[in-house]
């Protein structure tokens, strides 16, 4: 068969006696490689393989015995009419190989390997993903009488794959949709302790003892995000802190995430080797977070007025997720950007979700000092023991909005490294939500006083989505932040000095608070 580079998905090589049979078969010569590939000619799978699977949209092609229902014929007893199959999940453009004998479908990591990488979860047939740099080897047939082994050798990438499965589904009908577009079943969500097998591919992220990969689950072929916490190559120094690393892990994360239900707090899938020392917790696989999306991380320019709508959006699902996690009990203690992800929805629309609760506590226990310097609150830096311990998450939302808004260019001089500490923020939280107008319907989130500072439920209400309400709350009064400034100028409560000072190097008079 004449191929060219972008067509070809995968090839097969011959690495037995058996394979290579397969291969020279006058039956099979549609899928053979005229060229020689790999030192030898080969099986073949692209956009160019038409298969007499009734799925002729993800099969690429059959494999076994039975010549009117295959593409690839294999000779012998020990194959079945339809042996395997290989099919592309749609969303991911990942080839599975899934296995329609007795058994005898193999894939293994790799030559020398004797672990056959074949999955099941008693919910149909037994699949495993296939790419570059794992399952390298498939074998067909009894180990008895020799299988059939061949070699994955691969052309094109999963996006590439994806990109012209798309092409073939664009002009399908809709009912053909139903009818060929299948999603595969995989291993999570699940809480009981097991093993998710799965292939990381690239790094999203890293942090302390922490990196974050995006992985494809081997049984679906799906994608997924795992966070996978490693102990330190250097165990005097770095015991204490990968120990520490692991409770927050186990303790704050997993522990709060899996009673946690919500539409905008990221889902867990589940966790696994906590007593081999190298624990995973998966997630769902995100677009990027708030902070790629406005930088344009993620290939997305935004206009200025885009920026306000996105951030708008995220507002408000963020202040839903924090009234939900107020009734739970629950403090997250490091709400910024870069822990804000987001996805797309059918419609085209930003979706956002709260990740990240490794820092999250009980309300009753959240009174260390904790979270992100810059988004942290000022009674979370300095210990203050306060009534509503809750409360910090608002004020770092609010700070999180000045970001998003870029209000007095808050994210390009944080970009450019001139914010020297937190009181720097401090200031210019108090300046925007006196002066700034972008933040003035939102400016009882800056209060300093968190005695003062709304309930996410109370800004709800300001800005006109009760409908998002599920809590008991009682509405703020109209003049709420004017009479807190009041307090600050003529009465003698906490943080009377620093609100003060931050105003006042501003150059602000304050209208009637001051006083004469």
């Amino acid at each position: 068969m004449d191929i060219t580079g972008r067509d070809l998905i995968f090839s097969l090589r011959g690495i037995n006696k058996r394979a290579r049979k397969v291969i020279s078969h006058r039956y099979n010569r549609k899928a053979t490689s005229k060229a020689v590939f790999h030192g030898e000619k080969c099986l073949v799978f692209g956009n160019f393989s038409v298969t007499k699977d009734p799925n002729r949209i993800l099969t690429l092609a059959v494999i076994g015995s039975k010549k009117k229902k295959v593409d690839i014929y294999i000779k012998g007893k020990d194959i079945s009419d339809v042996h395997c199959a290989f099919i592309v999940n749609y969303n991911t453009g990942i080839v599975l190989v899934e296995d329609r004998s007795p058994g005898w479908t193999r894939v293994y990591e790799d030559a020398q390997s004797t672990i056959n990488e074949m999955l099941g979860n008693g919910k149909g047939p037994r699949r495993v993903a296939v790419t570059a740099g794992y399952h390298t080897i498939l074998s067909l047939g009894k180990d008895e009488k020799e299988p059939a082994r061949f070699e994955f050798f691969w052309n094109l990438n999963p996006e590439q794959t994806r990109w012209w499965i798309k092409q073939r589904i664009s002009g399908l009908a809709e009912d053909a949709r139903r009818n060929f577009l299948i999603d595969f079943p995989g291993q999570t969500p699940f809480r009981e302790p097991g093993r998710i097998s799965h292939l990381p591919i690239a790094e999203l992220g890293a942090g302390g003892y922490g990196k974050v990969w995006k992985t494809i689950d081997a049984l679906s072929g799906d994608f997924m995000a795992v966070k996978m916490i490693h102990p330190p190559e250097d165990w005097a120094r770095g015991e204490r802190a990968w120990k520490i690393a692991m409770f927050m892990a186990r303790e704050r994360e997993v522990y709060y995430l899996e009673r946690l239900n919500h539409p905008h707090i990221i889902q867990i899938f589940g966790s696994q080797g906590w007593d081999a020392g190298v624990c995973q917790i998966f997630f769902p696989l995100k677009k990027g977070s708030l902070e790629d999306l406005i930088m344009g991380k993620t290939g997305i320019k935004l206009s200025e007025s885009q920026m306000m709508g996105v951030g708008h959006r995220a507002l408000i699902q963020m202040l839903t997720a924090l009234e939900y996690i107020t009734v739970e009990g629950v403090v997250h203690r490091d709400i910024k950007p870069d822990n804000i992800l987001y996805d797309i929805d059918h419609r085209g629309r930003a979706q956002f979700v709260l990740s990240d609760f490794g820092l999250a506590n009980g309300i009753k226990s959240a009174k260390s000092p904790a979270g992100t310097d810059i988004y942290a609150a000022p009674e979370m830096l300095n210990g203050t023991e306060l009534e509503g311990a809750y409360k910090a998450d608002i004020w770092s939302l609010f700070i999180t909005m000045l970001w998003v808004y870029d209000i007095y260019s808050f994210r390009d001089i944080l970009h450019r490294g001139d914010f020297k500490n937190r009181f720097m923020v401090h200031q210019l939280a108090v300046k925007a939500s006196y002066f700034s107008p972008e933040v003035k319907y939102i400016r009882e989130m800056g209060i300093y006083d968190p005695r003062y500072r709304a309930y996410a439920s109370q800004i709800l209400h300001n800005i006109g989505r009760k409908d998002l309400i599920r809590a008991k709350y009682r509405p703020l009064q109209p003049d709420h932040y004017d009479r807190w400034m009041k307090h600050i100028y003529k009465g003698s409560i906490p943080f009377r000095k620093e609100v003060r000072k931050y105003l006042e190097a501003e150059g602000l008079q304050c209208g009637g608070y001051m006083k004469s």
